[in-house]
C-alpha cells in the first residue's frame, strides 16, 4: 500500500506541497517541472525543492542582505570612506583599494573612485576583471559612455559576465541611443529572471520608444511575479516593483 494512503496526514501534506510547487513552477516560468511534481508527488516535490525553490530563496535572501548593507553605507558614507582610507594606509592591497573606490562611488564621489581604480591598473591587475568592471560601472555612472564601453569590453574579454553585469551592457547601449541592442539584451535578461530591474528598465525603454502595449505587459509581469514571490524577494526588489506599479498606473489611460 502506498505510503500516501497508509498515512492520510502525509497524503495531505504531499498534496499541499504539490499544489504549492506546481503554482510556483507555473508562475516563475518553469512549467516543465509540473509533470514531475504531479505524477511523482514526494520525489518530484523534493527534487523541485532542492533544485529550484531553495536556490531562488537563497538568492533573494542574498539580495536583501546587499540592500541592508547598502542602507547602512548610505547613512554614513564618510565613515565608510575613512575606514577604508585607514585600511589602505596600513595595507595598500588591491582588495582594500577596491573597497575604498566603492566607498567613494557609493558616496557619489565618482572622480575620487575613478582615481583610486585607475591607480590600481598596473602590472598583473591591469587585466583583473573585477577592477575592469568597477571602472566600467563608475564611468557609466559618471556619464562617460566612451570609457564605460571601453572598460566593459576589456572586462568581457577576461571573463563571462553574470546577469547583473550584463545589465550594465544593456544600459550602456541604451544611453548611447543603440535602442535595438539594448532591447535585445533587456529581453534576454527578463526571460532569464535576472531580477526586476532588468524587466522594469526593459518596459521603460519600450515606453520611451512608443511601444506602449508591450511596456504595459512587461510592467504587469513585474507585479505578477512580485505577487507570487517571497516577502524576502519583494523587499529586495522593492525599488523596481514600486517603479513598475507607478508606471503601470500612469499608462492605464493610454490603453482605454
Amino acid at each position: 500500500m502506498s505510503l500516501l494512503y497508509a498515512y492520510p496526514l502525509l497524503g495531505l501534506v504531499s498534496l499541499a506541497a504539490q499544489v504549492f510547487f506546481a503554482i510556483h513552477a507555473m508562475r516563475t516560468g518553469r512549467p516543465a517541472w509540473i509533470f514531475l511534481i504531479v505524477f511523482f508527488p514526494l520525489l518530484g516535490c523534493l527534487i523541485y525543492l532542492f533544485a529550484e525553490y531553495l536556490p531562488s530563496e537563497r538568492a533573494a535572501a542574498g539580495s536583501l542582505k546587499r540592500v541592508q548593507e547598502g542602507v547602512i553605507r548610505k547613512i554614513a558614507p564618510e565613515v565608510e570612506i575613512r575606514r577604508w582610507t585607514d585600511q589602505v594606509a596600513l595595507s595598500p592591497s588591491l582588495v582594500n583599494r577596491m573597497e575604498l573606490g566603492r566607498a567613494y562611488a557609493r558616496a557619489g564621489r565618482l572622480d575620487d573612485a575613478l582615481r583610486v581604480y585607475t591607480g590600481c591598473l598596473e602590472g598583473y591587475y591591469a587585466t583583473d576583471p573585477v577592477l575592469l568592471f568597477e571602472l566600467a560601472r563608475t564611468y557609466h555612472a559618471a556619464g562617460d559612455a566612451a570609457n564605460a564601453r571601453e572598460f566593459y569590453e576589456r572586462f568581457r574579454a577576461q571573463t563571462s559576465p553574470t546577469k547583473e553585469q550584463q545589465l550594465l551592457s544593456a544600459r550602456i547601449h541604451e544611453d548611447a541611443g543603440e535602442h535595438e541592442a539594448a532591447l535585445e539584451q533587456y529581453a534576454v535578461l527578463a526571460r532569464q529572471s535576472a531580477g526586476e530591474e532588468a524587466r522594469t528598465r526593459y518596459a521603460l525603454l519600450l515606453r520611451r520608444l512608443g511601444r506602449e502595449e508591450e511596456a504595459q505587459r512587461i510592467f504587469t509581469e513585474v507585479l505578477r511575479h512580485a505577487r507570487i514571490s517571497s516577502r524576502v524577494y519583494r523587499r529586495a526588489q522593492k525599488e523596481w516593483i514600486d517603479v513598475a506599479k507607478s508606471e503601470l498606473k500612469r499608462g492605464e489611460p493610454a490603453l482605454r
